[in-house]
């Protein structure tokens, strides 16, 4: 490969690692400090990636590595900023850049630039949809959101036209993503169905009328756990003090129409993998003789053979410990303006969301945190934000110790799922491209 105005030099901040790069055009390596500048010819297709625009593009040579051995691969360079030191391509001398590439992980270099990414927080009783502007890896602007209930529209395609109605079409036909997140299992790329509403998901009809759009469709909670990741999630309130280790796995815990879980691991190379679950409708652990009186209630009032977390810790949950408690029959929404953190219903629910979380924290080892979403602890803090709940939490005959040392945060902010969906949609089109 011949030399000459089609190379440009650029200077490439890296750490040091005292490996010897090699080939592909390399020049002067000099990794030799923690951090130090490392020198290599570019080549740049047909000469065209150099653009008129504070972010400029260039096909580039990234060194990825693997434990002691080295890759090469062309990906894309992030130059931010630099519109005052743009290179000339018609010039025939050779200008340095000193760049700071933008990096969600190691070997992960892209162009965010005017990305447009809409998602859907498609739940049991409310339904939410946002279009976002990617910024970069690390930095979402939120366009604009709207909120509507599921039980008004029959079908998703029903739902999506009321948007396009109410003027959210605009962003739908400049969507380069469109993540769908439906609280229901997701054994399809094209299909779901609401666990709690007879409400069928069909991504089909959409994809054809919006085909420019790459489509994905997720658990509600897979996206909840990403939202973690997000600014929503770093301003979460600790409720419970603990040893955070940022390499350990996270857990998402629940409670709102039904009972949803998720836990999301960090693996070496800073790449994410979430891992579903369905643990609402495991059977749940009731203890004593009071609490076995309370599930026979459960059966006899509902009419089930099996009582699972999703009817316990749930507004109809939280309807039918009411009722048993007090004889009176109210509406989630009713129980939450007239009880206190003191009342025997926020106790027992305390308990119960106590025993939840710690079950699901020992099955996943979350000891990156575990997280706390959903709108009937979003709305009632105070059902786990309490010592019933810490305290059941860390009731372990054998493993208090480790229980009592996760840290536990409250998410309170109902938009952390079109968060968390958008940040999906920005790790696969990493993904798609590289």
């Amino acid at each position: 490969m011949a030399r000459g105005n089609l190379f440009k030099k650029i200077t490439f901040i890296t750490g040091g690692y005292g490996w010897e790069p090699a080939g592909m055009n390399i020049q002067r390596p000099c990794l030799r400090g923690h951090v130090e500048q490392f020198y290599f010819y570019i080549w740049n297709g047909a000469g065209e990636a150099f653009i008129d625009d504070p972010m400029i593009l260039q096909w580039a040579l990234i060194l990825t590595w693997h434990r002691n051995n080295i890759y090469i691969r062309p990906t894309i360079l992030i130059f931010r900023n630099l519109s005052d030191r743009c290179l000339n391509q018609n010039t025939s001398k050779k200008k340095e850049v000193g760049c700071h590439p933008i990096q969600h992980r190691k070997g992960t270099i892209m162009n965010h630039r005017s990305k447009k990414i809409i998602v859907a927080d498609i739940g049991g009783t409310y339904s939410r949809l946002a279009a976002f502007e990617v910024i970069s890896p690390q930095d979402l602007d939120l366009m604009e959101s709207i909120t509507v209930e599921t039980g008004r529209f029959s079908t998703f395609d029903d739902l999506l036209d009321h948007c396009e109605e109410s003027g959210f079409k605009r962003f739908l036909i400049q969507g380069d993503i469109i993540v769908i997140a439906v609280a229901g299992p997701v054994q399809s790329t094209d299909q779901s169905e609401l666990t709690n509403l007879d409400w069928p998901i069909n991504l089909k009809p959409a994809k054809k009328k919006y085909d420019k759009a790459d489509f994905f469709l997720i658990n509600d909670f897979v996206a909840q756990a990403y939202g973690c990741l997000s600014r929503i999630g770093r301003g979460a309130k600790q409720i419970k003090k603990g040893t955070l280790n940022y390499e350990g796995t996270i857990a998402v815990v629940g409670a709102g129409t039904g009972l949803g879980h998720c836990s999301l691991r960090s693996e070496s190379n800073k790449k994410y993998v979430h891992m579903p679950s369905e643990g609402g409708h495991v059977i749940f652990p009731f203890l004593g003789r009071e609490e076995l009186k309370f599930q026979q209630f459960v059966i006899s009032e509902v009419g089930l053979t099996q009582v699972t977390g999703d009817d316990i810790l749930s507004g109809r949950g939280l309807s039918l410990l009411h009722k048993y408690l007090t004889g009176r029959v109210l509406s989630p929404a009713e129980i939450s303006r007239g009880i206190s953190q003191d009342s025997e219903t926020a106790q027992w629910f305390s308990l119960f969301y106590g025993r939840a979380c710690r079950n699901y924290a020992l099955a996943v080892l979350s000891l990156g945190g575990l997280f706390i979403s959903g709108g009937l602890a979003g709305k009632n803090p105070y059902l786990v934000d309490c010592d019933t709940f810490r305290a059941e939490f860390t009731n372990s005959a054998t493993k208090g110790e480790l229980l009592a040392d996760i840290p536990i945060f409250l998410i309170g902010d109902s938009e952390v799922g079109l968060w968390g969906a958008a940040i999906y949609g920005i790790l696969k089109f990493q993904e798609k491209i590289f």
